[in-house]
């Protein structure tokens, strides 16, 4: 590999990571917007959905382990907080 195409990758590579960044920063203002406007109820509620959904989730991903290979519920949480930053 050349030092041109080495320098390529590099700059995909932290194009990509300030995409990320972006991305991550912009749900995050929508998920703070959106729940400014919203009662303790309401946000209770919220968690409580989010909790079924990766209950859910989690349920499928054990149904095809072999493929997914995600052992617990911790660990798709984990996984889950890469996004949420």
């Amino acid at each position: 590999m050349s030092n041109e195409q080495a320098n390529d990758l590099l700059e995909m590579s932290n194009n990509e990571s300030i995409l990320s960044q972006i991305k991550m920063s912009r749900q995050k203002a929508i998920v703070e917007q959106l729940s400014a406007g919203l009662t303790e109820e309401q946000l209770q509620q919220e968690k409580e959905t989010e909790r079924k959904q990766l209950e859910a989730i989690f349920q499928l991903l054990k149904e095809q382990e072999d493929k997914f290979h995600v052992n617990s519920m911790e660990e798709l949480e984990d996984q889950l907080r890469l996004y949420r930053r």
